[in-house]
C-alpha cells in the first residue's frame, strides 16, 4: 500500500504549470477566457476517451506495462505545450494533454485500488488520496516558482514537466510484483 501511495505521490510530484500556463495563455497568447473554458472542455473530453481505451486495454496489459505506457504518454502529451502559439495548437496541447494526463492517472488508481488491503480499503483510499493532494499542491507550487526563476519562459518548465514525468519509469521495476504483473481479471495467487 506504501508503494502505491508513494508511486501516485511520484506521477503527481513532477513541477506543474497550471497556473502558469492560465497566465500564459491570457497575458501572452491573449486567449479569452470563453476559449480557455473551451481548451478545458477539450482535455476533458480527450480524458473520457483515455478512460474508455484504459478499460479495454487493462484486461490486455499487466499493470507494469500499462504504467509505463501511461507515464509515457503523460509526458509526450505535454509537448505540444512547446508550439503552442495559436488557438488550434491549444487545441491540440490540451486533447494530447488530456488524454496522456488522464491515462496516468488511471493507471496509478488502478495500483492504489490493487494495493489497498481488504478490510482496511477506506484506509487505503484515504492514503492514495492524501498522497494525491499533497502532490498535486506541490507541484504547481514549485512549478509556480521554476516559472517565476525561468522569468516567465514557458516552454522550458513544459520540458521539465515531461523530463521528471519521464522519470517516475524507474520507479516502476520497483513495483511489488503481485500488484503489477497481473491484467484486470485476471486471478493473482498471494502464494
Amino acid at each position: 500500500m506504501w508503494a502505491a501511495a508513494g508511486m501516485l505521490f511520484l506521477i503527481n510530484l513532477s513541477p506543474g504549470f497550471q497556473s502558469p500556463l492560465y497566465d500564459h495563455l491570457t497575458n501572452d497568447l491573449h486567449f479569452s477566457k470563453q476559449f480557455i473554458g473551451m481548451l478545458q472542455s477539450v482535455y476533458g473530453t480527450a480524458g473520457v476517451l483515455a478512460a474508455i481505451l484504459y478499460g479495454w486495454t487493462c484486461r490486455q496489459f499487466n499493470l507494469r506495462a500499462l504504467l509505463m505506457i501511461a507515464l509515457g504518454f503523460a509526458a509526450i502529451g505535454v509537448l505540444p505545450f512547446l508550439a503552442l502559439r495559436s488557438h488550434p495548437a491549444g487545441v491540440f496541447a490540451y486533447a494530447t494533454w488530456g488524454f496522456g494526463s488522464i491515462l496516468a492517472q488511471l493507471a496509478a488508481l488502478d495500483l492504489a485500488t490493487r494495493a489497498s488491503p481488504r478490510g482496511i480499503e477506506a484506509m487505503g483510499y484515504a492514503l492514495m488520496v492524501s498522497a494525491y493532494n499533497i502532490s498535486l499542491n506541490l507541484s504547481d507550487v514549485t512549478g509556480s516558482w521554476i516559472w517565476g526563476h525561468l522569468h516567465r519562459h514557458f516552454e522550458p518548465l513544459v520540458a521539465i514537466n515531461a523530463g521528471t514525468t519521464l522519470l517516475v519509469l524507474l520507479v516502476v521495476p520497483f513495483l511489488p510484483r503481485i500488484l503489477v504483473n497481473s491484467r484486470e481479471g485476471q486471478h493473482v495467487s498471494t502464494g
